[in-house]
């Protein structure tokens, strides 16, 4: 059985009235608000690693394009030199 832990919040009665006249359980909404954050919290966390492993497959591909155009103007200027 998973272990848990008990909180305890204090809201003013009027607070607390108004929730009752509306039937909200609030237990329940705080649960599913603490959920929501934490799985807010984990996809931030998986977003920032896609993030950042794109950033490197995109750092790798602009070595790559600068090779290719330094290559590229190396070969123009061999064969401009070779013209005059």
């Amino acid at each position: 059985m998973e272990s848990s832990k008990n909180i305890e919040i204090k809201i003013s009665d009027k607070l607390y009235d108004e929730l009752e006249n509306l039937n909200v359980d609030v237990k329940k909404e705080v649960e599913k608000a603490l959920l929501k954050k934490v799985r807010c919290s984990y996809s931030y966390e998986e977003l920032k690693k896609g993030y950042q492993s794109m950033g490197k497959i995109n750092l790798g591909f602009a070595k790559m394009c600068l090779e290719a155009d330094e290559d590229a103007l190396n070969v123009t200027e061999q064969y401009l030199t070779e013209c005059e």
